[in-house]
């Protein structure tokens, strides 16, 4: 279990609308907790599964940005945000042989209260305002998998494979009209592919390997614009 206590203190802000200086002083704070099980099964296979709590506290660029933030949008100021909240689940498996050892595992997060960028439909200085809101419920999902194989006492081989995906609500335009879209920033499906050479006694080991990942083509509104 974890208490958070966040505070944000900005004395010199200014409002876009009138030029005034105006300050930001706010705080936030709360109790998450986390807990874990694993099964023994046997001597080679391991089950385990989790439930985590998350918790973010607006930054100082959240509360009180005042800048281009894309093409044509002007962000300004917004004081009155509210903390992110998360919900992960996950649930794998974990071998272990003489020959090779490997694990999978799949997770799940809700999301809420995401924030993210809105059009207010006011026009300054030529840019479309946008300011952050908690508007972003969705989720993300995925599975990892990893492994090696020894092929002999100096010799393995290992890989691993990752593949995300996440959606959450958002103004897609800059019309007031929500919708769920890809999640800004979620890497493609991406994978590792390697070989081990190593001393029989550990001290000395060389290792190469290659990483790929697929295309990017996921994207959310706002990468489409940047």
């Amino acid at each position: 279990v974890r208490w958070t206590y966040a505070r944000a203190d900005a004395d010199a802000v200014e409002d876009p609308k009138t030029g005034n200086r105006i300050s930001v002083n706010k705080s936030w704070d709360n109790v998450v907790g986390s807990g874990r099980l694993l099964y023994h099964v046997d001597e080679h296979w391991n089950l385990f599964g989790g439930i985590s709590q998350g918790f973010r506290a607006p930054n100082l660029s959240d509360l009180t940005r005042l800048d281009i933030s894309r093409s044509g949008e002007l962000e300004t100021p917004s004081p009155n945000l509210e903390p992110e909240k998360y919900m992960a689940y996950d649930i794998g498996a974990k071998a272990n042989y003489a020959g090779w050892n490997g694990q999978v595992s799949f997770f799940y997060t809700a999301i809420r209260d995401m924030i993210d960028r809105y059009p207010t439909g006011n026009v300054i200085g030529g840019n479309a305002e946008v300011q952050k809101a908690n508007i972003g419920d969705g989720h993300m999902c995925g599975v990892e998998l990893q492994g090696e194989c020894r092929l002999t006492r100096e010799w393995t081989l290992f890989g691993g494979l990752a593949c995300v995906r996440g959606e959450t609500d958002t103004y897609p335009t800059s019309a007031m009209v929500k919708a769920r879209k890809p999640m800004s920033q979620v890497p493609p499906p991406t994978a590792v592919l390697g070989a081990r050479w190593q001393l029989d006694k550990g001290r000395l080991w060389f290792e190469a390997l290659t990483r790929m990942a697929a295309k990017q083509d996921r994207l959310s509104p706002a990468d489409e614009r940047n």
